[in-house]
């Protein structure tokens, strides 16, 4: 696992630690209010689902450029064997 995978992750599970913390600090003055303890609960769901989604979309560019780095890779090694066979002819 690359570095950038690992300091992003973290980054994301800190955040989702955060908001859930905040969360319930605020379930407090929330108590009384119906509303507001669905709006937080909602609050803090969408926001942790929000970075889980953000999180998998970083996943999926990272692994796109992997697999664009070997297409690189195994095209320019055919190009360069292409090439050794016509200067060998």
């Amino acid at each position: 696992m690359n570095k950038a995978i690992l300091w992003k992750g973290g980054g994301y599970l800190i955040s989702s630690v955060s908001v859930l913390l905040l969360g319930l600090v605020s379930w407090d003055g929330a108590k009384e209010h119906p509303g507001l303890q669905a709006a937080l609960v909602a609050g803090v769901a969408t926001s942790i689902i929000g970075m889980g989604m953000r999180f998998r979309a970083f996943l999926n560019g990272q692994r796109a450029k992997e697999a664009n780095s070997r297409r690189l890779d195994r095209l320019e090694a055919a190009l360069s064997g292409q090439s050794e066979r016509r200067t060998a002819a």
